[in-house]
């Protein structure tokens, strides 16, 4: 029998299926599948389409166990609605979370532990004996500061603001604009509104503003600097609530908080003055991954170390 694990997220969907001895895994990648993004309507052709990749479509009957992980279905009035769509696909067995909640089992299985993500969007997910708490996370229109739309849109707005007040172009605006290649800084409205996926299209400049930023730009630092600052806030607000009287497990994700992120040397240097005892740790296995696991231990059957292995080594 085969399990399946899928993470939906704001620019991406990724999806793995293997057998409980890990001897047979198949992966796939697909557009994103936040509910923000495709609305409930668009889960079904979602799900189908990437089955049809992993050579399942036509298979449902030897899927044991599936997780999916979609962004945006934390409140129950949505997840209901998913969790239909998903039984009008085929699916009997199954468990729908966030894909935040995907993401903390990732980095902690069943363990303890403060998972910080910053992506397109940005959340963070506190677990503790077997209690998940989400701080953030509203969606790019109510929240998510400090993740990778809010640094792309405030860079935006920044050449828009130069442009109003016929300021000269700012090398920040420069590489902006050659990001999205256009040769005027009012032509980035008509870019980003054309798109069909602004949450995709904005946040994908993040990377160009952070590479700005390690190299000194000032108003590149800026921007950076007010994401850290927001990251660090929900950050606060999870250690909290947490509690903790000995020391607590942090694990960070999300592009944002790369390793050579300028985010995260900034956000490590705010963290250093709170006082609590922490520990960084890695996380080893991609989400869509760990739904496989989490997929498997759902239906009672028990993971094997090579099924474990094997799926450390996907990438998706």
């Amino acid at each position: 029998m085969i399990f399946l694990g899928i993470d939906a997220g704001g620019t991406k969907t990724t999806a793995v299926a293997a057998d409980i001895k890990g001897e047979m895994i198949r992966s796939a990648k697909g557009p994103p599948g936040a509910i923000s993004v495709i609305g409930v309507n668009g889960v079904k052709s979602l799900i189908t389409d990437l089955l049809k990749e992993l050579d399942l479509k036509d298979s449902l009957d030897r899927i044991q166990a599936a997780t999916f992980g979609f962004s945006g279905v934390g409140r129950t009035d949505v997840s209901e609605k998913v969790e239909e769509e998903i039984k009008n696909i085929g699916f009997t067995d199954f468990k729908l979370i966030t894909d935040g909640e995907l993401l903390h089992y990732s980095a902690f299985k069943e363990s303890d532990g403060i998972l910080l993500e910053a992506g397109t969007g940005a959340v963070c997910i506190s677990g503790k004996n077997n209690v998940l708490t989400q701080i953030g996370g509203w969606g790019y229109l109510l929240g998510d500061e400090g993740g990778g739309y809010q640094i792309g849109r405030d860079a935006v707005r920044k050449a828009l603001a130069e442009n109003d007040k016929n300021l000269p172009v700012s090398e920040l605006s420069k590489e902006i604009m050659k990001f999205y290649g256009v040769e005027k800084r009012e032509e980035l409205i008509s870019t980003v509104y054309s798109s069909d996926s602004v949450q995709k299209v904005i946040s994908s400049s993040a990377f160009t503003v952070c590479e700005l930023a390690k190299q000194g730009d000032s108003d590149a630092q800026t921007i950076v600097e007010a994401a850290a600052t927001h990251l660090f806030a929900i950050l606060q607000t999870a250690l909290e609530k947490y509690a903790a009287d000995d020391l607590i497990k942090i694990a960070y994700a999300g592009s944002i908080l790369s390793q050579d992120s300028p985010v995260l040397d900034l956000l490590n240097k705010k963290l250093d003055n709170i006082g609590s005892d922490f520990e960084i740790i890695d996380i080893s296995i991609e989400p869509a991954a760990a739904g496989v696991l989490y997929a498997v231990n759902g239906s009672g059957e028990e993971s094997s170390e090579q099924l474990l292995n094997s799926l450390k080594g996907i990438i998706v």
